[in-house]
């Protein structure tokens, strides 16, 4: 969503801190779906990481089935309060 990084991290500069990074491709200018999921594999390898332990939240349904075929976990969301109560989700089970 484009909305994400207007609206969304600068009301909430935590998730900022509680994530290594957040890739928004509004932002980039990238497909997420061209390829086969290229687009996720490519800045998994760049950040010398694991698919298993990433996970995308995404507004795409098509995005988060490519990213779960992969090996990546994934939730669909269509609104900043959805996103919020998957990032809440997230928080609690990393938090412990």
């Amino acid at each position: 969503m484009d909305s994400f990084s207007r609206f969304t991290l600068p009301q909430h500069p935590e998730l900022l801190e509680a994530f290594d990074e957040i890739y928004d491709s509004f932002v980039y200018k990238a497909l997420k779906s061209s390829e086969d999921g290229r687009y996720f594999i490519n800045k998994i390898v760049e950040k010398r990481s694991a698919l298993e332990k990433c996970i995308l939240i995404d507004d795409s349904i098509n995005n988060c089935k490519i990213f779960k075929k992969i090996g990546g976990q994934s939730y669909n969301t269509k609104n900043e309060t959805q996103a919020l109560k998957v990032l809440d989700k997230i928080l609690f089970e990393v938090r412990g």
